[in-house]
């Protein structure tokens, strides 16, 4: 007769936890129940999470209702030392089952490497799961991390907020335990002002369904679901469509228990106001969804209350006085802002600290030109180009004096494009101005424009520096600057450039601008230079390349983006061959024999007496010039292909001479030959960091 399943809940009764706190809670619950359940031997079919502001919960389906059997096997003394010649237990043997609590007789025996010992099985038939989780669920809600905790009344322990009620169920006994001063029960709470007081849980099937009768939609999906739906379709009534992003669907989600929609207006006039401006506003101060159509954003929005009841009229004056305000001080700013010439307000950056010990804002716009002029050069661009990228560096930071990007400053970069535009300034310098600090984000876009992206570059090389110099270097999993997502991106842009910087060129460009103002950068350039060789790696990583690639490419020398992206892909295309297989054993073997060496020496040919040692160096001259051609080409395949035409020649040198020759002028121009053939094989990487399968 197959086992009855069981289901069971969890319910964590809260004060109102912020929201961006809720889902990483509900994955930490999630994780942390399935391996704990896995440990303790709980068989389970599926674990769904359930949040609103005040609540995190957890129903397990099909539990089983103990844990599952196990036979422990424990190893005794040896056979000879438990059991006598005539097969009787001796003291040893009686002692060690009564310890384990078998009959003697039962001890069984097995060989371990060659000797007999005694063995004790014990039958574990498991506790019954209610008794395991009544142990396992307090364990399981001190586990949890949140950004911020708290304390509260006399209590030492933390949470997220005040912990007021739990409720823990198998299916419809209480699994009994108290955590933070409360007793776990069967009674859960609906909305805070429309929901009742208690409701009673007896089974946690019925969970969702008592909670939404008090107002509550504890499952977030269908929560969220519904917001999206209803969002929809005000929008539609208003002539357009919402404005909004997953992250605030999901705050939104979070900030509301059970959601009823609102819709509000705000002046036409407003509309004259940047898109960014009001969209800022209404999403991230006021978590509110824009409306829009083709032509533009229109003179409304959508929010959510939470709950069925309220006077919804006075929701929506109180939510339309607020971003009046809100607005008012931002068109305020504006025209002021506006009145103002972006050089003018330039010449007030001498007063905002970029960072400490490193000056002002001004003497960053400074570098920033200089990185422009130098890129640019390297890039090949007309003068005209390159005038045009040192304005955009010159005006890129006036914005950060404006009032507008001091009451809003996510908006840095974007109301300096939009200052540029209103003021008549070349619009690709104004797109430059927006585009040099994406990404902003994970998920952002690089700069598309060319001005832009060069001097997006420069802003990330400056921080990255900027911050080496002063000795904010990130730190294990601390990096308070986002240097690592800045020069991931610095990477990405300058792949996307069509050029080839080396690594080097970057590194000595920052010094020479850095020297300009009296900033010694040169003790800071090996510990920078590895910093941005782990960047270039973290691309490779996201290119889907294997570790030992990304390691010979990056010890292969100075290092190139593009080029080491494709010196990657050809390793990759190359590593089943069997010539390229033995051209990586002789680089390590080559690398063996010459370790501690001293390179330098040249090759006498007149010294090479062996037909092994004369055809390698023959075919080695051959190559020599044909690889040059291809390594300049780029055409990185076909070099490793054509390295390993030396396969052949390598493994009857490696046979049939003897390198470490007695003879001292034999031995060092082998060691020489050898050298020039490491130094060959290894064009741009280390084919001794290749893991072969």
């Amino acid at each position: 007769m197959a086992e009855k399943k069981h289901q069971v809940l969890l319910e964590i009764g809260t004060e109102e936890i912020p929201a961006r706190f809720i889902l990483p809670a509900l994955e930490q619950i999630r994780a942390n129940l399935e391996s704990t359940l896995k440990e303790e031997r709980i068989e389970f079919s599926e674990i769904n999470t359930h949040a609103t502001p005040r609540r995190l919960a957890v129903i397990i389906d099909e539990i089983a209702e103990k844990q599952k059997t196990q036979v422990i096997e424990t190893r005794g003394p040896a056979r000879k030392v438990a059991f006598s010649p005539e097969g009787e237990p001796t003291k040893a043997g009686l002692g060690f089952a009564r310890s384990k609590g078998v009959d003697p007789q039962d001890l069984e025996i097995k060989e371990v490497n060659g000797q007999e010992y005694v063995f004790a099985l014990q039958k574990d038939e498991g506790k019954p799961t209610i008794e395991c989780l009544a142990g396992l669920f307090p364990q399981l809600i001190s586990g949890l991390n949140f950004p911020k905790t708290m304390r509260w009344g006399d209590g030492e322990f933390r949470f997220a907020r005040p912990i007021h009620w739990l409720v823990g169920l198998f299916d419809d006994k209480i699994i009994p335990f108290t955590f933070a001063g409360q007793k776990s029960g069967k009674y859960s709470r609906g909305h805070r002002f429309w929901g009742a007081d208690k409701i009673e849980i007896n089974h946690p099937w019925e969970y969702l369904k008592k909670l939404e009768e008090g107002y509550v939609l504890a499952d977030y999906n269908r929560r969220r679901e519904i917001i999206e739906k209803k969002a929809e379709e005000i929008a539609g009534e208003m002539g357009g469509r919402p404005v909004y992003d997953q992250e605030l669907l999901w705050e939104i989600t979070f900030l509301v228990e059970y959601p009823v929609p609102i819709n509000g207006q705000f002046k036409d006039k407003f509309l004259q106001l940047p898109e960014e401006v009001l969209i800022t506003s209404m999403q991230k101060h006021q978590r509110y969804l824009p409306v829009r159509n083709e032509e533009g954003l229109l003179p409304g929005f959508i929010t959510f209350m939470s709950g069925p009841g309220g006077d919804k009229e006075l929701v929506r004056f109180g939510n339309e006085k607020v971003l009046q305000a809100r607005l008012d001080d931002a068109f305020f700013f504006f025209n002021e802002d506006s009145a103002i010439p972006l050089r003018e307000h330039s010449r007030e950056l001498a007063r905002v600290v970029f960072m400490e010990g490193l000056g002002n804002m001004e003497e960053k716009v400074f570098r920033l030109q200089m990185l422009q002029k130098e890129l640019g050069e390297l890039l090949d661009w007309p003068q005209e180009m390159i005038k045009k990228g040192m304005e955009a560096a010159s005006l890129c930071k006036a914005d950060l004096v404006t009032q507008m990007v001091d009451e809003f400053p996510e908006l840095q970069g974007i109301m300096g494009c939009n200052y540029a535009l209103q003021e008549g300034i070349d619009p690709e310098i104004a797109r430059a101005i927006a585009e040099q600090y994406q990404p902003r984000f994970k998920e952002d876009s690089l700069p598309e424009t060319k001005l832009g992206r060069v001097l997006g570059l420069a802003e990330k090389l400056d921080n990255i520096a900027a911050a080496f110099y002063t000795g904010n270097i990130p730190s294990g999993s601390q990096d308070p600057l986002a240097l690592r997502r800045q020069g991931l991106a610095a990477f990405k842009i300058l792949h996307g450039l069509e050029i080839d910087l080396p690594l080097s060129t970057l590194l000595e460009m920052l010094e020479r601008v850095y020297k300009e103002q009296d900033f010694n950068l040169q003790e800071k350039l090996k510990e920078l230079e590895e910093f941005l060789k782990r960047r270039v790696a973290r691309l490779m990583e996201e290119e889907g390349f294997r570790y030992d690639i990304i390691e010979a490419v990056l010890a292969g020398g100075d290092l190139k983006v593009q080029s080491g992206l494709d010196k990657g892909r050809a390793l990759e295309e190359m590593r089943g061959d069997e010539q390229f297989i033995f051209l990586v054993q002789s680089a390590v073997r080559a690398q063996n024999i010459l370790k501690n060496r001293i390179p330098g020496e040249e090759v006498n040919p007149e010294l090479l007496v062996e037909a092994a040692e004369k055809n390698l160096w023959e075919n080695l001259q051959e190559l020599q010039k044909q690889i040059k051609n291809l390594e300049k080409q780029g055409s990185y395949k076909e070099l490793f292909m054509a390295l390993a035409r030396l396969a052949q020649p390598l493994e009857e040198f490696f046979d049939q001479v003897m390198v470490m020759a007695e003879e001292e002028e034999l031995r060092k121009n082998r060691l020489a030959l050898l050298e020039k053939i490491k130094v060959t094989l290894n064009r741009g990487v280390d084919l001794t960091q290749i893991v072969l399968d």
